[in-house]
This record gives structure tokens, sequence and C-alpha cells, in this order.
């Protein structure tokens, strides 16, 4: 998303700067700055974080059409997860692989029967 959707965004949200800037977890400055187009080339986490911080990458990612083959509950659940925070997105990780593996386990001896 450019500086011009967010300050859109923003502005439709009612939101002022310092709001966002406390919402993103940033210093009201860079906020400024980026908003402003003060900083041409703004660093990605920045970036992401005002947009977390406007609820957009959930958005982005429930209608997205970057996975069109992913479908709305699939949508929602990474929309979910990108929410969640280091230790949560783990045991996510460690809860998939888990039932992958019991899975495919299951599927092997169904198959030598």
């Amino acid at each position: 998303m450019n500086v011009e959707e967010l300050n859109t965004e923003r502005k439709k949200q009612k939101i002022s700067i310092e709001e966002l800037a406390k919402r993103a977890k940033l210093p009201k400055g860079t906020v400024e700055k980026v908003l402003f187009g003060i900083v041409k080339n703004p660093r990605i986490d920045t970036m992401q974080a005002i947009e977390h911080a406007l609820g957009l990458d959930q958005q982005e990612i429930i209608t997205s059409s970057a996975f069109p083959a992913l479908t709305l509950e699939e949508r929602e659940i990474l929309a979910l997860y990108s929410n969640l925070d280091h230790m949560g997105k783990k045991l996510v990780r460690q809860t998939l692989v888990t039932l992958n593996s019991s899975e495919s386990v299951h599927i092997q001896k169904n198959k030598n029967s």
C-alpha cells in the first residue's frame, strides 16, 4: 500500500497521526515523515506497522487476489495468524507440523493395510 492510500484510510477512519503512531508503536515523528512524504523510501516494517494499526493488513489478506486459490476460510486463518505475536505463530506452526505428520502416518498405515 502506498503513502497516499494510507493517508486516505487514516482520514476515512478519522485517526490522528498521534493516535496512529500510538497504535503502530512508532514515534510520532516517524509516522509524520512517512505520511507527509518526507521519507521517500520508508522501511517495510514501518509501513507494515502503519498498515496493521489501520487494520489494513487483515483486510488485504482476506480480499487479496494474490491468493485466488485460497478459500475465504483459509484467508481468514491467514489474517488471524498475521495478528499473532512470535510465540503464537511458533505454536501454530508446531501444531500444524504435528497435525500434518500424524495425518501422513495415518494415511501411510491405511495404504499399507
